[in-house]
């Protein structure tokens, strides 16, 4: 299903949108947040008009397949809380697409994770297939690391297939600024 517009047709999806269900394509003309009441797609496709449209995502985000931004921009948040996005497939951007990751004003989800070298705020990406990034990704927006205190305006990045390899290819430019593999 093609969407021109920021607003998710009225109706009952969840056999669409689940596991096995059908693709969502958002192709909008102008920046949109996408819908909140939408949290859940199967396949999910970013491809807007133009390379400097930006879709930002205004609450956390379930794709139980493959999850593309063919072009413009996927926006991680923006002055809210931490967004925490679950990729159960394989997430590629293209190379007329992006993903950037806006501010954060509070921890992921009300609250914090810690890794071993201090407790990290901000977005949470979770990718149990394979990323491939043929655009332009930044997990960050900061100008220097801070790994030692908690932070903010960043996309702690999870790998967490427990039952098979992942592949992560890097054609164009990719800024992590924290990795996890929980294998």
């Amino acid at each position: 299903m093609k969407l021109a517009s920021a607003e998710f047709p009225g109706g009952t999806f969840n056999t669409f949108v689940s596991a096995g269900g059908g693709t969502i394509e958002y192709n909008n003309a102008a920046d949109f947040i996408m819908p909140t009441g939408r949290t859940i797609y199967n396949n999910l496709v970013i491809n807007l008009s133009a390379t400097n449209r930006i879709a930002t995502l205004g609450s956390n985000l379930t794709v139980n397949g493959d999850f593309a931004i063919n072009r413009g921009t996927f926006q991680i948040g923006n002055n809210n809380y931490g967004r925490t996005i679950t990729v159960v497939s394989d997430l590629t951007v293209e190379s007329a697409g992006s993903i950037t990751t806006g501010t954060t004003n509070v921890s992921r989800d009300g609250s914090t994770h810690t890794f071993t070298n201090g407790t990290h705020n901000g977005h949470k990406l979770e990718l149990q297939g394979n990323f491939t990034n043929n655009g332009n990704v930044s997990f960050t927006n900061q100008a220097a690391e801070n790994y030692g205190t908690a932070y903010s305006n960043v996309t702690n990045v999870f790998f967490t297939n427990t039952t098979g390899d992942q592949n992560v290819t890097i054609n164009g430019p990719t800024k992590f600024y924290s990795i996890r593999v929980q294998k």
